[in-house]
Order: C-alpha cells, then sequence, then structure tokens
C-alpha cells in the first residue's frame, strides 16, 4: 500500500479501525465516541476510499474486514498504543478549535492558551472568536471543537464541563446610583444590554423584572462596552461581577439594591464527547480553573509563562 493514505488518517479514524479489529459493530463504535451510527459510516466510507484494496465486505447485516482491513485494524491498534505511551494521546490528530465571545477570548482563554502552549507545545488549540449564537452554530456544525460558553446548552450529543461561576450585579455609575432613590427613577435611565438572543436581564427573578420600568435599551454586544457604557454613565446594567468588582471597590460604581441580587451562572466547556478531546480538555478546564475569570489586560503576558 501507499503510505500516503495513512497521514489522512486521524485518531477517531484509528479508533473506529480499531474497534472493528476488535470485533466491534458500527453502532457500539458511534456509541463509544459520541457520534452518530450516520457519521461513523461516512467516515468509514471516506477511509475505504484512501485504500487500492478493499477493507470491508458485508457479512448479512454486519460489516466484515478483508485482508487489508484487518491489516489496517492491526496498524490503527499499535498507532494508538504509540500515541498513549508517549503521552501525546490523541493530540496528533486534527487541530482542536476552540470558541467563545470576545471578551472571554480576549481575557480568560487566552491567557489558559498561552500557559498551555509554553507547557506543552504538542497540542494544538486554536481559537475562533465570535458571537454566543456564532459558536452555537459553529459547534453544531462541527466547525468548532470545544465551546467556552455560560450560553445554556440542552444538546443530547454533547457533554460539558463545569470551569467557573459567573456572577452578575446591578450597577450604576457612582453619580447616577446616588439619585436612584425608588424604582420610578429608573423610568428616567437607559439599560445598558448584552444582545437580543441572551440578555443580561434574564438574571433578575421574575417578580424583579416584571417592576422594572426603564426609558429604553441600547444593546453593546460585549460585556467590556456595556462596563465602559456604565462608567461613563450612560445607563444603569447587569455585568459579570468580576468586571464590575474593582470599579465597585475604587467608588467609581455602586450596585442598585431595589431588587433581590441577579443570579448566577457557570461558564463550561461544551463539547461532542470523542477520545481524542480527553486530554487536551482535561488540560484547558485546569488551566482555566487555575486562572480564574478576570479582565482583560492584553499587556499582562509575563504572567502566563509556564514555570
Amino acid at each position: 500500500m501507499n503510505l500516503n493514505p495513512y497521514r489522512s488518517l486521524s485518531v477517531d479514524d484509528l479508533y473506529i479501525m480499531d474497534g472493528l479489529g476488535n470485533g466491534l459493530k458500527v453502532g457500539e463504535i458511534a456509541r463509544q465516541l459520541s457520534l452518530t451510527q450516520s457519521a461513523v459510516s461516512q467516515r468509514l466510507q471516506k477511509i475505504s476510499a484512501l485504500f487500492a484494496d478493499p477493507l470491508f465486505q458485508k457479512s448479512g447485516r454486519s460489516l466484515a474486514l478483508t485482508n487489508a482491513g484487518r491489516d489496517l485494524a492491526t496498524r490503527s491498534t499499535q498507532a494508538l498504543s504509540v500515541l498513549d505511551s508517549s503521552r501525546l494521546q490523541q493530540t496528533l490528530s486534527q487541530p482542536i478549535m476552540v470558541g467563545t465571545r470576545p471578551e472571554v477570548g480576549f481575557s480568560w482563554l487566552s491567557k489558559a492558551l498561552f500557559s498551555l502552549r509554553h507547557s506543552n507545545p504538542e497540542l494544538c488549540f486554536h481559537l475562533k472568536i465570535g458571537s454566543g449564537e456564532e459558536g452555537l452554530k459553529g459547534l453544531q456544525a462541527d466547525e468548532i471543537d470545544v465551546l467556552l460558553t455560560s450560553a445554556p446548552v440542552t444538546l443530547r450529543e454533547y457533554d460539558s464541563v463545569e470551569v467557573a461561576q459567573e456572577d452578575y450585579v446591578f450597577v450604576a455609575r457612582k453619580e447616577i446610583h446616588t439619585k436612584i432613590q425608588s424604582l420610578a427613577c429608573l423610568e428616567k435611565l437607559t439599560l445598558i444590554e448584552h444582545d437580543r438572543s441572551f440578555p443580561f436581564l434574564r438574571y433578575l427573578d421574575g417578580p424583579s423584572r416584571a417592576k422594572l420600568k426603564l426609558l429604553d435599551t441600547w444593546f453593546l454586544g460585549s460585556t467590556t462596552l456595556m462596563m465602559q457604557a456604565i462608567l461613563e454613565g450612560l445607563g444603569v446594567g447587569i455585568v459579570p461581577l468580576y468586571m464590575a468588582e474593582s470599579h465597585m471597590k475604587s467608588g467609581a460604581v455602586d450596585t442598585i439594591d431595589l431588587f433581590a441580587p441577579p443570579s448566577s451562572d457557570s461558564f463550561r466547556l461544551i463539547y461532542r464527547k470523542r477520545p481524542a478531546l480527553a486530554r487536551p480538555l482535561q488540560l484547558l478546564s485546569d488551566s482555566l480553573r487555575q486562572i480564574g475569570l478576570k479582565p482583560a489586560d492584553l499587556t499582562d503576558r509575563n504572567s502566563n509563562r509556564a514555570d
């Protein structure tokens, strides 16, 4: 056989061939890799097209390996064993695309990726920045392997790991805050918001939202811009505590206490369960937890260097 076909095989392809070599059925392999049976069948067609000799033959409703197929299955098992023993477990496959929102990508996630680049250069994480909605669409289209988000996701074929709790506060610039004595005072103010698909007003409980009446709503699409607009006295808003905390300590902003405190949320890594992601995900989630949520500071790069 030509050696070139082997260069086109991903780690998931190796697991599929290894599974067939160990007598597993296509459905069983699909469940192990958290793929649909159709997706595994498509991968088998791709693998078969790479080699000149036929790899499979139908045996009733099952798929049987030919001599060439058994040879490829044996080679796949050997390759996986090498990957396991070399600590590069599954990381030599296709690069891992991680998606998230701009402010999280420029601060928290970028610091984790810089750190991992120093400590584990064999890992290849790419970063894709976009809106929360774009990230979810990319995940479903397999354009993104892992999504860092606080948006609720209820897709059966995906799993998640929590990496941080995100607390929120309802704040106003100090000069504006001193004038807010009652709910009626808010009717003259603008609500600074994130975007229509994921408004942060959702973090107020139902009765509080029903009472809240404001002049209008201004969508900025970024928590960083929301915080800046609040600091400039352009309105009030619900923002992540980690972004407002330093301004609260300095006295620049204060919390609006006419309602119960906003609820909390969680940042999670959302992903389709695949063996190839196990070790990289563990390292990424550990790094994110260690760094913790913080505002963007792109000048502080020396702190990312591994000890």
